[in-house]
């Protein structure tokens, strides 16, 4: 009967989606990335799904939109979607890295799951499951910093050269500008790194999701 109500609820929000009606503001906000002026490649395209949904078909048709793994997130990760998954799954589960990260010891949201939207994980398993992959915007981000590097769990970001951004300085010096490079095999998508970047309007790296979980 909860599933069916659940049901319920998803077609009507989305018929009022497709109808144009208005939906609180908390979820109608255009992302900042969405702004004129902002990188192509600092756009984020693609979603990424909890650990634990294997795959976006995974998530979307075994999902019932009950919230209750977003209610549960402990960093608030986990945001329902608009149109991120198409009218059909509005009220489903998307990790927003703009507004927080995937806790890399947490699995709350696996054990909260009825309906095997979310599989069970293990912490370990959890941390070997990879749901996106990181990018780095080289024109929006910041010399010198390497906080992404420095806080990444996984050790999958390291400050590498970059031997085509060669840099002299007053007295002739030469050295080479260092950007964050991404070990794709380590990343598991976590999206620290995009909630910590301190670069603005947007941060200078983000999550792309991965459709199907590797």
């Amino acid at each position: 009967m909860a599933e069916e109500e659940n049901m319920s609820r998803r077609r009507f929000l989305a018929a009022l989606f497709k109808a144009g009606a208005s939906i609180p503001s908390t979820w109608a906000k255009e992302t900042v990335s969405k702004l004129p002026g902002v990188p192509d490649d600092a756009r984020v395209r693609t979603v990424a799904t909890p650990p634990g949904s294997v795959s976006r078909q995974n998530l979307n048709e075994k999902c019932t939109g009950c919230q209750l793994c977003i209610e549960k997130c402990p960093t608030k990760v986990l945001r329902p979607s608009v149109s991120q998954y198409g009218t059909d799954g509005i009220m489903q589960p998307v990790m927003d890295f703009s507004h927080a990260y995937c806790d890399f010891e947490c699995i709350v949201c696996s054990e909260v799951c009825p309906t095997g939207a979310i599989t069970p994980l293990s912490v370990d398993d959890k941390q070997s499951v990879l749901i996106g992959i990181a990018v780095v915007s080289k024109s929006i981000c910041k010399e010198k910093c390497s906080i992404c590097a420095d806080i990444c769990p996984a050790s999958a970001i390291k400050m590498k050269e970059d031997y085509l951004n060669k840099i002299t300085d007053q007295d002739g010096n030469v050295r080479f500008r260092k950007y964050p490079q991404i070990e794709e095999a380590l990343c598991v998508g976590c999206g620290l790194c995009q909630f910590k970047c301190p670069a603005t309007p947007v941060s200078a790296i983000h999550v792309e999701g991965y459709s199907i979980h590797k």
